[in-house]
């Protein structure tokens, strides 16, 4: 499993940075908004969805705050850190490939 480095404190794995992708361009956003959506594009349960949601929470990537019995979802890493480590990760990557 590839891992997306967000910043000098964690990765991310290729689902939770899916997840991440879902959170740049709707937050903030319902838990149970993500849900829907990737429950369409990705053949994932609901649990597996709200567990990578929840691992992004612990590794600060994104926050929460909670209305009523909804979760509204915001991010709290920008698009385009992630985006330049993404890069680097591939150039790096591709130098090293003959």
């Amino acid at each position: 499993m590839r891992g997306w480095k967000m910043d000098k404190e964690f990765k991310i794995s290729d689902a939770e940075f899916e997840v991440m992708k879902i959170i740049w361009d709707k937050s903030p956003i319902r838990s149970s908004q993500i849900v829907k959506i990737l429950s369409h594009v990705k053949d994932w349960k609901p649990n597996t969805i709200l567990t990578l949601v929840s691992r992004l929470v612990n590794k600060k990537a994104v926050g929460f705050t909670k209305e009523g019995n909804a979760y509204i979802t915001f991010q709290k890493s920008p698009r385009r850190n992630v985006s330049r480590n993404l890069v680097l990760h591939l150039l790096i990557a591709s130098s090293t490939v003959h």
